[in-house]
């Protein structure tokens, strides 16, 4: 979620080139290929609303469940608030 906030776009097709650079560098980073990375362990809600221009730009970390760390609670918050 965090390297999708970081990046702004000017064009829908660019929004689309971004997710697919995106997918791509978590995939590698998981040791998985980009379509089961999408599949699995990307939540589809974040990509719609990165597509649609409603991703948030900066979530705090609340509370969350005990033991996640501040990226997953911002997640967590995220997930729950759409």
């Amino acid at each position: 979620m965090a390297a999708l906030q970081a990046r702004a776009w000017e064009s829908p097709a660019q929004a689309k080139r971004t997710v697919v650079e995106v997918v791509k560098m978590v995939s590698k980073k998981l040791g998985n290929t980009p379509s089961v990375c999408r599949a699995c362990y990307i939540h589809p809600l974040i990509i719609e609303h990165y597509l649609a221009g409603t991703l948030p730009k900066k979530i705090a970390a609340a509370q969350g469940p005990r033991g996640l760390d501040a990226n997953e609670r911002r997640l967590y918050v995220f997930l729950h608030s759409v």
